[in-house]
C-alpha cells in the first residue's frame, strides 16, 4: 500500500499576540490517495499510519497518535454517511490560479516598503471580494502579522503587504479570496515580479 502527499486545505491567519499563524480551527480533514498493491485480495484490511501534529491555542503542544482504518478490498461504494464530508474536504482544497498574478515593491514612504501582489482579472475588480489574505509557501517573504490591504486597479485587484527579508525571485503561496456572500476560494500562485498598476 503506498499513500500520496497530504492534501492541505486552505489555512486560516490566527493572530496570537503580537504575532500570525498559519493554522486550521475545529475538525480539518487532510486528505489523501491510498494505492492498493496490484496482487491486493478482495476482502478485509487494515491501514496504518503514525501522525504528529501541533495543538495551539496560547501556547503549542506536540501530540501524536498511531491510528488504524479498517477498509474492504473490492468494488468501490460511496458511503453516505460521510459522502457530504468528503465533498465538504474537497471544497477547501486549493486550485491554480485561473489569472496571472504579479508582484513588484515599493518605497512605501513613511510606512516603510511595501510589496504589491496584482492579480490581473477584471471580474474581481467588478466583484469587490469582501477579504484576501496571501499565504507564502515558505518564511520570510512577508511579515506575517502585518495586515494585508485590498485595493482595486481597473483590471485587478491589488494586495499590499510587508516584504520581509526573503522577498525576491517567484514568490509562491495561496491567495484565499472570500466574497461578500461568504464564499471563499483558495488559489495556488506562482508570483513573478512584474508589473503592477495604481490603486
Amino acid at each position: 500500500w503506498k499513500a500520496g502527499a497530504i492534501q492541505w486545505p486552505r489555512p486560516k491567519r490566527l493572530p496570537v499576540g503580537p504575532l500570525m499563524d498559519y493554522g486550521y480551527e475545529g475538525t480539518p480533514w487532510l486528505l489523501t490517495s491510498l494505492t492498493a498493491p496490484a496482487e491486493a485480495a478482495p476482502g478485509p484490511v487494515v491501514i496504518k499510519a503514525h501522525a504528529t501534529w501541533l495543538v495551539c491555542q496560547q501556547i503549542c503542544i506536540p501530540e501524536e497518535a498511531t491510528l488504524s482504518l479498517n477498509l474492504n478490498v473490492g468494488a468501490g461504494r460511496h458511503d453516505p454517511a460521510v459522502a457530504k464530508d468528503f465533498a465538504a474536504a474537497r471544497a477547501l482544497l486549493p486550485v491554480a490560479s485561473p489569472w496571472k498574478v504579479t508582484y513588484s515593491i515599493g518605497s512605501g514612504g513613511a510606512l516603510g516598503p511595501n510589496l504589491d501582489i496584482y492579480v490581473a482579472a477584471p471580474s474581481l475588480a467588478a466583484a469587490h471580494p469582501a477579504t484576501a489574505d496571501f499565504f507564502p509557501a515558505t518564511s520570510g517573504i512577508i511579515k506575517n502579522a502585518a495586515p494585508q490591504l485590498v485595493g482595486y486597479a481597473k483590471d485587478g485587484m491589488v494586495l499590499r503587504l510587508a516584504p520581509g527579508t526573503k522577498a525576491a525571485g517567484t514568490l509562491q503561496g495561496l491567495l484565499v479570496l472570500t466574497g461578500t456572500d461568504g464564499s471563499t476560494q483558495a488559489l495556488e500562485v506562482s508570483v513573478p515580479p512584474g508589473p503592477v498598476p495604481a490603486v
